[in-house]
């Protein structure tokens, strides 16, 4: 993950999520996250969508 982006940023860009549905209130919590709790989140939406190109969503 680049330093210079935010959680929200770099999940946005990987297709997790779509910052534009979120809240502040998310986004702020998203970015409180670890850089290993992100990197979760990225593999489990990669994982789940192996053989389908439709993005699933996070609840925050």
């Amino acid at each position: 993950m680049s330093n210079n982006k935010s959680n929200a940023d770099h999940l946005h860009d990987a297709g997790v999520v779509n910052k534009a549905e979120l809240s502040d209130e998310h986004l702020k919590a998203i970015d409180s996250l670890s850089k290993e709790e992100v990197a979760q989140l990225e593999s489990i939406h990669k994982s789940a969508n192996k053989d389908n190109d439709k993005p699933v969503g996070v609840i925050v």
